[in-house]
């Protein structure tokens, strides 16, 4: 960063995209964004985590009370994980996997292959389930440890790759949940105002709350940058922009002032996080 974002200065940031032209200015944002964190309840779950706490993980949830699956990326504190309404209890490391990014190897790979494996062993555990779901203890023991290290040890078996591999470290965190849901459905924003919601959304035709969820997440950049909404008119122009931005297009990241501060690269994650985001919808 060029410049060091003064949150006096700043009632909120919003992102423009140059990835085409003849965009639409963004509005004036509320003054303030924060994600509600209601008192936990009861409602034990498990994630499946890759990657380092205090830098960008990518998380596999399977939900124990239907089966589904969701996967999503985002920067953390090295502290306790707390996200979507969610907060850790306990971590445990249960391996490491090395990925041979320079031949394109990916996490989104690695967990690809995670959760194929872990939905046959979900639906292996549910034929001994009358209540069709399954236990916390039973998911971690049965479903996402085993499949994650069916995964790492296939891993292990490949040939060295002669160019760039990168290593992460592959966790199993216990979470209590402020309700027995999904945890991206639940990402709520605070916003000043109803009146705000409807000029800042009416206008947004990406009704799917997942990528409105995407950009508030993923636009959180040193908890300086208070993320926006992603206006784009379709999800098909949502997935031209990663492809586009790919390449080389920086985001520009301007204050409601209307004062350019800097311009940057997009933060860590971000592509493969929208990519994932995109894919699942």
């Amino acid at each position: 960063m060029s410049e060091k974002l003064q949150p006096a200065a700043l009632a909120l940031v919003v992102i423009q995209l140059f990835c085409f032209s003849g965009l639409t200015p963004l509005r004036a944002a509320p003054r303030s964004i924060s994600f509600s964190m209601r008192s936990l309840a009861s409602a034990p779950s498990a994630l499946l985590v890759v990657g380092k706490f205090g830098a960008t993980i990518h998380v596999l949830h399977l939900v124990p009370e239907d089966g589904a699956i969701e996967r999503f990326s985002l920067t953390t504190p090295s502290s306790t994980f707390r996200n979507g309404g969610a907060t850790e209890q306990a971590r445990q490391q249960i391996g490491l996997v090395t990925l041979h990014v320079g031949d394109g190897e990916t996490t989104t790979n690695f967990l690809n292959d995670i959760e194929a494996r872990a939905r046959k062993l979900w639906n292996s555990s549910l034929s001994l389930s009358p209540t069709r779901s399954v236990e916390v203890i039973q998911l971690v023991q049965n479903v996402l440890q085993p499949a994650a290290l069916d995964v790492i040890r296939e891993k292990e078996g490949q040939d060295r790759s002669m160019n760039a591999t990168q290593m992460y470290p592959v966790f199993v965190v216990h979470i209590a949940r402020s309700r027995a849901v999904s945890l991206i459905s639940h990402r709520e924003l605070h916003w000043h105002s109803a009146a705000h919601i409807e000029s800042t959304l009416g206008d947004c035709p990406v009704v799917n709350e997942v990528l409105q969820d995407l950009a508030a997440e993923l636009l959180t950049v040193d908890n300086k940058i208070k993320g926006a909404v992603l206006r784009r008119r379709t999800a098909v122009h949502v997935k031209r922009f990663v492809i586009e931005s790919a390449v080389g297009v920086k985001l520009r990241i301007t204050a409601v002032d209307g004062a350019n501060h800097f311009t940057m690269e997009p933060p860590t994650g971000f592509y493969e996080f929208a990519t994932n985001t995109l894919v699942a919808m």
